[in-house]
């Protein structure tokens, strides 16, 4: 009875091995796996279960630490909005994020305090402007005679757009359009002198500039809305130079003209002091004032110019 029962255990216990035999294969992915040998249908035995387990254990892992990356990424980059915005000046309201303490601010208004004045980093300034000036220094020959004429005093206009792209509230960088010219007619820009048998002499010139120029300008206290800045450009000019000299002798009229227009390429350059105010939180009146240099005719010119603004901020 006993051989009965064993012989009886013992099949019970090979009986699955032999109904399905294990085989080795490799799947698509490459991937060992075990399969029936007759039917090559796939057995899951232990160790693969413990595997795949294994396998979506670390692929949820990964999906966690890449949503810990993006939400860490998120902070650090609020963290430094917050900075900039305090480095501007505005005032700050405490709040916590993620278990941690940050500040809120607010932006700035008339005299520095809350409201939507000042100026900030990632805006536009665009501006239309123009003013009047006078030369401090210049000079050139003229005329048949090659006599000296002097630019000192002399009067002239100015006019231009241009559009700066602030990097930060204190650093504006951008292009600008602007023509400078003589005002006609002016009398130091004349010089009459006497002719030999009686007669007189009369020499006019006029330049006009036409400059594409590279502008920056650097702001002292951004985030209030009366605001303290320096300009600065340096740029390409286009000069045309009319010049006319007449001479007349005493009842013949006029005895000789002798008239020429010609044209230059030069670079210029100024350094100025600005004061600007806000009317609206997108419009801004400014006053600007420069000191310009130039070469032309191997003279240095400097003039003096002051301008009014009116800017609107994108």
């Amino acid at each position: 009875m006993k051989k009965i029962i064993s012989f009886v255990l013992l099949w019970g216990l090979l009986s699955p091995l032999a109904a399905a035999q294990i085989c080795q294969e490799f799947d698509e992915n490459m991937n060992l796996i075990s399969v029936d040998c007759k039917t090559g249908k796939r057995l899951i035995t232990a160790q693969e279960k413990a595997r795949m387990a294994q396998k979506i254990r670390a692929e949820e892992q990964r999906k966690a630490e890449a949503e810990q990356k993006k939400l860490e990424q998120a902070i650090e980059k609020r963290k430094k909005d917050l900075a900039k915005k305090r480095k501007q000046g505005m005032s700050g309201k405490r709040v916590m994020i993620d278990g941690k303490y940050y500040y809120l601010s607010e932006e700035p208004t008339r005299g520095g305090k809350s409201g939507s004045g000042g100026i900030r980093g990632e805006e536009w300034l665009l501006s239309v402007y123009g003013g009047g000036g006078a030369y401090t220094k210049g000079g050139k020959s003229i005329g048949p005679t090659q006599e000296e004429l002097r630019y000192s005093g002399t009067a002239m206009w100015n006019a231009g757009i241009s559009g700066l792209y602030f990097l930060n509230s204190y650093v504006g960088l951008g292009l600008g359009l602007e023509i400078d010219e003589h005002l006609s007619g002016g009398d130091k820009g004349e010089e009459d002198y006497s002719l030999g048998g009686g007669g007189w002499g009369e020499e006019k010139s006029r330049l006009s500039l036409e400059k594409l120029m590279l502008l920056g300008r650097l702001n002292l206290n951004p985030a209030y809305s009366t605001r303290v800045y320096i300009p600065f450009g340096l740029g390409y000019t286009r000069i045309e130079d009319k010049m006319r000299v007449e001479e007349h002798y005493y009842g013949t009229g006029v005895d000789s003209v002798f008239s020429r227009k010609t044209h230059t390429k030069e670079f210029v350059y100024f350094a100025g002091l600005g004061l600007e105010f806000d009317l609206t939180e997108k419009v801004s009146l400014g006053l600007e004032g420069r000191y310009n240099c130039f070469k032309y005719k191997s003279s240095d010119f400097t003039y003096l110019n002051g301008l009014l603004k009116v800017n609107v901020k994108l």
